[in-house]
């Protein structure tokens, strides 16, 4: 399936006359035959060229019709350009604008860092059992001394 792409590769063939004469006869009926099929592809690719450059011209009309209609489109967008460039901000400015940044995330981690509360304390097992047991004698004495009042 042949197609008419122009990166397609040009094939340099001989007329049917020279195919059993490359060994026989003169070096220069040889060279001049070739030079004939030569010329005649190199006017084929003149006319490509051509139609190349024609193309070529058509397209770049085409863009500056495109170029005017974007600049007009961007002035009736409120009276902005849409070419104009974004304003810029220097290096030193950005920096600035950094630091401060740094500052106030740095003054927000502070102020948290003083109204956090302390981490939970968790007890061992055992100081728990000495806490109940002594828990359960001071009832055990309030409930002795209730029943002596009540004698």
């Amino acid at each position: 399936m042949e197609s008419n792409r122009p990166h397609q590769r040009i094939r340099y063939t001989r007329a049917p006359s020279e195919v059993g004469s490359s060994r026989s006869g003169n070096r220069a009926d040889q060279l001049q035959s070739l030079t004939g099929g030569f010329m005649a592809n190199l006017t084929g690719l003149a006319s490509f060229v051509s139609v190349l450059k024609a193309t070529r011209s058509n397209l770049v009309d085409e863009l500056r019709h495109v170029d005017a209609a974007f600049s007009v489109l961007g002035k009736l967008g409120g009276g902005r350009n849409s070419t104009r460039p974004k304003r810029g901000v220097s290096a030193l400015a950005r920096e600035r604008m950094s630091l401060a940044q740094k500052a106030r995330w740095a003054k927000r981690a502070a102020n948290n860092q003083a109204g956090k509360m302390k981490p939970k304390r968790t007890m061992s097992a055992t100081a728990r059992r000495k806490i109940a047991a002594a828990q359960r004698a001071r009832w055990a004495k309030l409930k002795a001394a209730k029943k002596k009042q009540a004698a």
